[in-house]
């Protein structure tokens, strides 16, 4: 009979397009009470859009777009990131850059030094900034990411970067917040575990 009612209970739970591998994973899945589970992909599409621009400094949105407009053309990074900003600044040539660091995730940011224009690094901000200046953004920054938003700095310093190694006195001068997009089915699967008690 305990054999005979799992196998109905795996049958409904095939027809809602669920595989279950073993018999007694019925059992155990009664018992569960936490899920984690990543948010990209899962909970997200994977697609990003750049929500807001945050000016930091004395430079206008203009100057901003110029420079990112740039660097992206300089830097070619193939991420959704990049994605992102691609199509909020798209790529010109406005400023030609001198020097490039592209994207990896050790480091978790882009830079380049551009000509008549100085030295440039996008990315998570406590890896972008020395710990004094993120210090002065710290507040704001975890006030957006709890939001939900993904945030992002621009950071400018007047010093190249020499033989692949970054300058250290970056300053802050934009934010960029980026939004995940949320699947369509994903509001009504947490509620769903939520009523569930899971």
């Amino acid at each position: 009979l305990t054999s005979l009612a799992l196998a109905v209970g795996i049958i409904k739970l095939a027809n809602q397009k669920t595989l279950i591998q073993d018999l007694y994973s019925l059992e155990m899945l009664a018992r569960v009470d936490t899920i984690c589970f990543d948010k990209t992909g899962t909970l997200t599409d994977g697609n990003m859009t750049l929500k807001d621009t945050v000016l930091l400094a004395e430079y206008d949105e203009n100057y901003i777009s110029d420079v990112m407009s740039s660097l992206i053309f300089a830097l070619q990074d193939n991420n959704q990131t990049s994605i992102a900003l691609y199509e909020k600044f798209g790529q010109k040539r406005i400023y030609t850059a001198k020097e490039i660091i592209t994207f990896n995730s050790e480091r978790k940011l882009s830079a380049g030094t551009l000509y008549d224009a100085g030295t440039f690094a996008y990315g998570a901000p406590e890896f972008v900034l020395s710990a004094k200046e993120y210090e002065k953004i710290r507040e704001q920054t975890n006030s957006y990411a709890g939001n939900g938003l993904r945030v992002l700095v621009l950071a400018k310093s007047e010093k190249e970067i020499v033989d692949g190694e970054l300058p250290n006195d970056f300053i802050p001068i934009a934010m960029f917040l980026i939004e995940d997009s949320i699947r369509a089915e994903a509001v009504n699967m947490v509620k769903w575990f939520s009523e569930n008690d899971v």
